[in-house]
């Protein structure tokens, strides 16, 4: 990474302090960060989170959903020109679309994410207020604490599908009740 001096670490490789947050991201953004075709989400002004912040991701409406979870690498602080130069590859945006976000700005931060992984089923906003009551997506950032509602609906979502792989990662090893011979006949089993 290029250093200037109009740029400023937020965040270490430190693993100390982990917190959790929400964000929302455009439904199209999303789909890049799920592919990995972008690692680096621009915000205006300073963003405080910690290297090692889980941070859930909201893909806004009209998906309206809670589709993925990375981890913070580091956020970066900077001037538009700094930020640009130094994450332009992993931002997965035009400069045209990111000066248009950035005209006017001082300072930008980068979200720099990695550890991407999506949630099927990825849960929907209604789903959220269902369980957890009135709920709106955070304009920018949510910081979640042990006993917040949201994280709590997050975390018995991430454990019931959890459970669900395992289930179907036993079932794929077990061997059917119907197998194919080596002719390809099919031949019943008796276990």
């Amino acid at each position: 990474m290029k250093h200037y001096s109009s740029c400023t670490s937020m965040g270490t490789d430190r693993e100390s302090v982990v917190t959790e947050a929400l964000i929302s991201i455009r439904p199209e953004y999303v789909g890049m960060i799920k592919r990995r075709e972008k690692s680096a989400d621009i915000r205006s002004g300073t963003v405080s989170l910690e290297a090692g912040t889980r941070l859930w991701i909201y893909s806004t409406l009209p998906t309206g959903r809670l589709e993925a979870v990375a981890r913070v690498q580091a956020v970066v602080s900077g001037s538009p020109y700094a930020i640009w130069t130094s994450y332009r590859d992993r931002m997965g945006i035009s400069h045209d679309e990111f000066l248009k976000y950035a005209n006017g700005y001082r300072s930008v931060s980068a979200i720099l994410l990695r550890e991407v992984a999506e949630l099927k089923p990825a849960p929907s906003l209604k789903d959220i207020r269902a369980e957890i009551g009135s709920f709106n997506p955070p304009q920018r950032l949510r910081r979640m604490w042990e006993g917040d509602p949201l994280l709590r609906f997050i975390r018995h979502r991430l454990n019931h599908f959890q459970r669900l792989q395992q289930k179907e990662s036993l079932a794929r090893s077990q061997p059917n009740a119907s197998t194919l011979s080596p002719n390809g006949v099919l031949k019943k089993t008796v276990g």
